[in-house]
């Protein structure tokens, strides 16, 4: 994750100084699409690749090859303003306020592509015991990532969360990942309206 002390250009110039080659450019074209710019180190075995994602409102940074842990020390030399997966992590076991939940509700899922129970367990924490507020964000970055091993958790939310609007919101996020597979919280309601 990018922290607000480091902006793009803060980036860019960073990429250039290392001699990061600029590869690829995918501005995002349409409303709630991610701008994404991908750098390769010179030998072009490491890809850089920096997005500006709206829907979770995160800037962040992936690096993919075989000097990913010397691409890593350099930002880290540089004293770029970047939060990594366990600073997220252990900031969503501590986060008390609604707006801290909510932004490491979001930053939890943006550094988690892959399921991982813990992020799960941190994430249901943040959901119970909250307002409508956190516990939305919670059930739209869950959404956001689609991970199969949370959809209980949504069909859980789907038909029991105090909101009907949050219940209406899970509902869809299911449908929309699992379609009308046997057991979703979709697949009930469109059974009752038959």
């Amino acid at each position: 994750m990018l922290a607000n002390r480091t902006s793009q250009a803060d980036f860019e110039r960073f990429a250039v100084g290392n001699d990061w080659l600029a590869h690829d450019e995918r501005p995002g074209l349409v409303p709630k699409a991610a701008y994404e710019k991908v750098w390769v180190t010179p030998d072009r075995g490491t890809s850089i690749h920096y997005v500006d994602d709206p829907t979770p409102r995160e800037r962040y940074v992936v690096v993919q090859g075989p000097q990913a842990g010397s691409v890593a020390s350099q930002m880290d030399a540089a004293n770029l303003d970047v939060r990594t997966r366990e600073d997220v992590f252990n900031r969503g076991q501590v986060a008390a306020t609604t707006p801290e939940r909510i932004t490491v509700a979001w930053q939890l899922a943006v550094t988690t592509p892959l399921h991982d129970k813990k992020v799960q367990d941190v994430l249901k924490s943040l959901y119970e015991d909250s307002n409508e507020l956190v516990r939305s964000a919670v059930v739209d970055a869950i959404g956001y990532r689609g991970w199969a091993e949370s959809r209980p958790f949504l069909e859980d939310v789907a038909s029991k969360d105090a909101s009907a609007e949050l219940r209406e919101k899970a509902r869809k996020i299911v449908d929309a990942w699992w379609g009308d597979e046997t057991g979703g919280a979709g697949s009930e309601e469109t059974a009752e309206n038959n």
